[in-house]
């Protein structure tokens, strides 16, 4: 996402489901740029991420070092809709819906998620 190998406007559109919640928030906006260079204009771009939990508010980071029983070293971060929405309005995007949706009960994660659908 931060240096996608494609052309400019290569593509009609692209889904980022819960993959920019392990990027900084440097490393967002630039993936916004990124989105927006290879998405044509008039393309679509979904994002989904998690905003909080009972262990974490939006803005919390989670250090996971354990994943399926694997050791691991990824940061997971909760994310405010209102800083992504910002963060895409100004990669030349345009906000066209907003979901916020509670988790289902034990079928995943306890956070409440967001979706967003932006334009370019």
């Amino acid at each position: 996402m931060l240096d996608l190998p494609v052309a400019d406007g290569a593509w009609a559109g692209a889904a980022s489901l819960y993959s920019i919640i392990h990027l900084t928030p440097s490393e967002r906006a630039t993936a916004c740029d990124e989105f927006a260079r290879v998405i044509r204009p008039g393309g679509w771009l979904l994002v989904a991420f998690h905003v909080d939990s009972p262990e974490f508010p939006a803005g919390a980071v989670n250090p996971l070092t354990s994943w399926y029983g694997q050791h691991v070293d990824l940061d997971g971060y909760f994310l405010d809709p209102g800083d992504v929405t910002a963060q895409l309005l100004a990669s030349g995007f345009t906000l066209k819906a907003r979901l916020e949706r509670e988790p289902i009960d034990g079928a995943e994660y306890p956070s409440r998620r967001c979706y967003l659908l932006a334009q370019r």
